[in-house]
């Protein structure tokens, strides 16, 4: 129960720093949860483990709901090339970071997916606050093109 004390109330305060700083609020939960680890009040191992599975499954769930596929058929080698460079890139440089941070090969891992996986959550968010609705499908404005 301690556990999920502390954790719940380190997502909240680098949420509400989040938005204090304007900033997405994925990537500060992530490093807040990283920062958290360092400490002695980190959750247990099984805990923490428990969490990153979760939240990578909901992660990747979230992003099968928000990405469709029908919306960019058209110009699929373009995308793939895109979204898995983008994947393995972001991917790498977390698992890096967590390296760095001294955690091991599979936590590293686990934080370099999380992080892979939520920073499409992020461009989808932004996006969406940007008024971007053509990009992602939700109004067609005056995009002829965008659409087959």
């Amino acid at each position: 129960m301690n556990d999920l004390v502390v954790f719940l109330a380190a997502a909240a305060l680098a949420h509400a720093l989040a938005l204090w700083l304007r900033l997405p609020a994925i990537p500060v939960l992530i490093l807040a949860g990283l920062g958290l680890s360092a400490t002695p009040w980190a959750p247990s191992h099984d805990f923490s483990f428990a969490l990153v599975e979760a939240g990578v499954a909901f992660l990747v769930f979230n992003a099968g709901i928000e990405l469709q596929p029908r919306r960019f058929a058209r110009h699929l080698p373009a995308v793939l090339w895109v979204a898995i460079g983008q994947f393995v890139i972001v991917g790498l440089a977390g698992i890096l970071f967590a390296r760095h941070l001294g955690f091991s090969d599979a936590a590293s891992i686990y934080a370099g997916f999380a992080i892979s996986a939520s920073s499409t959550l992020v461009v989808i968010r932004h996006l969406r606050s940007q008024q971007s609705q053509v990009v992602l499908g939700s109004h067609r404005h005056d995009c002829h093109d965008c659409y087959p």
